[in-house]
């Protein structure tokens, strides 16, 4: 038992590895694309500020490295369960989890790991979609705002990223722009960071969960919102990609799909210690609503004809 422990270890490090390796390749992708393609540093001139405009992006990559580790460590590891408790006593459920041993977790190896291929498409959905709406409030408010409400205005504008800056200078626009895209990755990743924990090692199953036809409302009523926000971003990204959109749009996509494989990488470093931080809180027994234990569907036994 000892000795296939040890082996799995090995090959979950191997599978980190790896992953690191490939999102390590894609994020500095997105990174050239975003800098070099955007201001087109000229070959015979000085392109020393492209070059640092490209380090500074590397440096808020990284801020989203450690931002998603702690995330999914805190969030995911230490108050998901709380907030699962939270949930519970409102709609008056119960959630069963159950516990897979490492063996059985590691089992399906980098493929069945498929965590690792949704998430960051997740985060960076979010985060769009949560600067998309905040454009189009910004854009929408042509009323003149009361004094009180100036801030609100101000706030809107500095979060627009899809706003035509000033200037277009490297080196400002991006000391300006990453910060924000900094934000939106951060918020985008607090739900993905709170689930993460509990896709490969638990496995939760609802007692006496909201009914139905409850959930097939409330999921159809936000299939037709997030189908609103996906179209429109489907529309920019479509715009960028033939050239319909303005052009500072080609730094502000690629470097929120790198920040958001950043994130995702983070998250993926710090998932195992949230699991060991999940299964500690429940071995504890702390709460009766959310437990450690295996819930069994029996087929009720049919009646017998006359």
């Amino acid at each position: 038992m000892r000795t296939q422990l040890i082996c799995m270890t090995k090959i979950r490090g191997h599978s980190r590895a790896i992953v690191a390796i490939v999102f390590f390749g894609l994020i500095m992708l997105s990174y050239v694309v975003a800098v070099f393609l955007t201001f087109r540093p000229r070959s015979s001139g000085s392109n020393y500020i492209e070059l640092v405009t490209f380090g500074l992006t590397i440096v808020g990559g990284s801020s989203v490295f450690v931002l998603g580790y702690i995330s999914v460590v805190i969030l995911g590891g230490r108050f998901s369960l709380r907030l699962v408790e939270f949930t519970s006593r409102l709609n008056g459920s119960s959630h069963a989890i159950e516990v897979k041993d490492e063996t059985h977790a590691n089992s399906g190896g980098l493929i069945k790991d498929a965590s690792i291929l949704y998430i960051p498409v997740l985060v960076l959905l979010i985060s769009l979609a949560l600067a998309l709406n905040i454009h189009y409030l910004n854009t929408a408010t042509d009323i003149t705002f009361p004094s009180f409400l100036s801030m609100v205005k101000n706030t809107l504008s500095v979060l627009d990223i899809f706003l035509k800056p000033t200037g277009i200078a490297s080196l400002t626009y991006s000391i300006e722009i990453i910060p924000v895209i900094v934000f939106f990755v951060a918020v985008a990743g607090v739900l993905p960071s709170i689930v993460l924990p509990y896709l490969r090692r638990f496995k939760v199953t609802g007692v006496n969960a909201a009914p139905f036809h409850k959930d097939i409302l409330f999921s159809v009523v936000g299939a037709l919102f997030g189908l609103t926000i996906v179209f429109s971003l489907v529309d920019i990204i479509f715009g960028v990609l033939i050239g319909g959109q303005p052009h500072y749009y080609n730094y502000v996509l690629p470097t929120m799909v790198g920040f958001s494989l950043h994130y995702s990488l983070g998250a993926y470093f710090g998932v195992g210690k949230a699991e060991d931080m999940v299964e500690k809180t429940l071995n504890a027994g702390s709460s009766r609503r959310v437990f450690q234990g295996k819930v069994i569907i029996q087929e009720s036994p049919k009646k017998e004809k006359n």
